[in-house]
């Protein structure tokens, strides 16, 4: 009775975790949950990337939600041109319920209907101090066999030259080429 006992806390040990496991989530410079209604947060110099990917056979809690990114500008640079890139994995014979959508600042951005996968990438702006909230809201997730929906997002900073720091470089050696032709003559 004893080693039966055992036998079955045993089994129950292992099937707990693998009925419990809805999706599949990595991420990397994500603070917070992005999950929860104050969402995860991004350093956009550091970037982030983060996957939910939902596991075959599990329906339940696969139930539609959003994921909520804050991204932020916490550095002292005036401006910073981002891109944030976000694929779903999705075909006709898995993906989400009612289709993905993506929204930047409570504007909706793209929407993938359900079953159709897709990439896209958002540029903006955040000037020093300032964030934007990304969403990404998804549909219940299905499977078929093997095949199984994720969503992959990241983000990451990209320096552009602003044009008006050009007009005064330009400016400032006009001067200088000035103040030595006078000194010359």
């Amino acid at each position: 009775m004893n080693l039966k006992n055992t036998f079955l806390a045993a089994v129950a040990a292992i099937a707990l975790p693998i009925a419990a496991s809805a999706a599949t989530v990595t991420s990397n410079g994500v603070t917070g949950d992005p999950l929860s209604d104050a969402g995860g947060a991004i350093d956009v110099f550091d970037g982030g990337s983060y996957t939910i990917t939902f596991d075959n056979g599990t329906d339940a809690p696969n139930t539609a939600d959003t994921l909520l990114f804050v991204l932020q500008n916490n550095s002292a640079s005036t401006t910073a041109f981002t891109v944030a890139s976000t694929s779903v994995n999705s075909t006709g014979g898995y993906g989400f319920m009612s289709g993905v959508k993506t929204w930047l600042d409570d504007s909706m951005s793209d929407f993938l209907a359900k079953g159709v996968g897709g990439f896209k990438q958002y540029e903006f702006q955040l000037a020093a101090g300032d964030s934007l909230d990304f969403e990404i809201e998804f549909g219940d997730a299905f499977t078929a066999g093997n095949a199984v929906p994720f969503i992959n997002f990241a983000v990451f900073a990209t320096p552009v030259p602003i044009p008006a720091a050009g007009f005064l470089l330009i400016g400032a050696l006009g001067g200088l080429a000035a103040l030595r032709r006078k000194k010359t003559a």
